[in-house]
């Protein structure tokens, strides 16, 4: 059943045609981040500085899970869908710059790093990151992109990361919520971090060049993190 107000299924589309069926699909996926995201109860608390520091913790842990993997599978849709990247190397070398950022970027092991630095300004240890095993609800989400690329069409595997510009908004909001108000504060010590660019830099690209706001847009929040 389609998402879509009409069911394209099997129609060949003209240029014209196929960009307003990706801009609605867009809209959807957002307004979708807008209602379960932004305005669930972690992002909202997030926002108030009601929320533990634990909470963050355990968050960033199966944050973590998810990093680790969802990186990779970049990699092995490059190998599946290989045969048709040699008929269009237009595109080849677009998605292999893609591939290799998400592993060197800002060196190497790639942004995977970027998580585990992060992780430590939130007092996180390396082993109780690596060595966490993901909440049900959180494995559900990965596996979902892992049954859609080994079982999915080629479509629905591109289709799926149309979620990406609501992870660049998500970025914006979390630097945001985090912001320091106060000099040796948990806040603070994530405010350096964030200056030294332990944030991934293809999530500030893609809030800043975003063409969509949502509801609930990042600026709207000042944020607190409660001690």
């Amino acid at each position: 059943m389609s998402a879509l107000p009409k069911d394209y299924s099997g129609k060949k589309l003209s240029a014209v045609e196929a960009d307003a069926v990706v801009a609605e699909l867009k809209k959807y996926l957002l307004d979708l981040a807008d209602r379960w995201l932004f305005k669930g109860r972690f992002h909202t608390d997030l926002s108030k500085g009601t929320l533990p520091v634990e909470a963050l913790k355990v968050f960033w842990q199966n944050w973590y899970g998810f990093v680790a993997e969802i990186n990779n599978f970049h990699g092995v849709a490059y190998q599946r869908h290989l045969p048709f990247f040699k008929r269009h190397p237009d595109l080849q070398k677009h998605f292999a710059n893609h591939v290799a950022d998400e592993m060197i970027h800002p060196s190497p092991p790639g942004h995977i790093r970027i998580v585990l630095e992060q992780g430590r300004n939130f007092g996180l240890t390396d082993d109780e990151m690596i060595e966490y095993e993901m909440l049900a609800e959180c494995r559900a989400f990965l596996e979902y992109y892992r049954g859609v690329l080994y079982e999915g069409t080629m479509a629905e595997w591109w289709a799926s990361f149309c979620v990406e510009e609501a992870v660049g908004h998500w970025a914006k909001f979390f630097g945001g919520a985090l912001r320091p108000t106060s000099p040796g504060s948990l806040k603070a010590s994530i405010s350096t971090s964030r200056k030294k660019g332990y944030i991934a830099p293809d999530y500030v690209r893609a809030s800043r060049n975003s063409r969509t706001t949502l509801t609930a847009s990042p600026d709207a929040y000042p944020g607190r993190l409660r001690q």
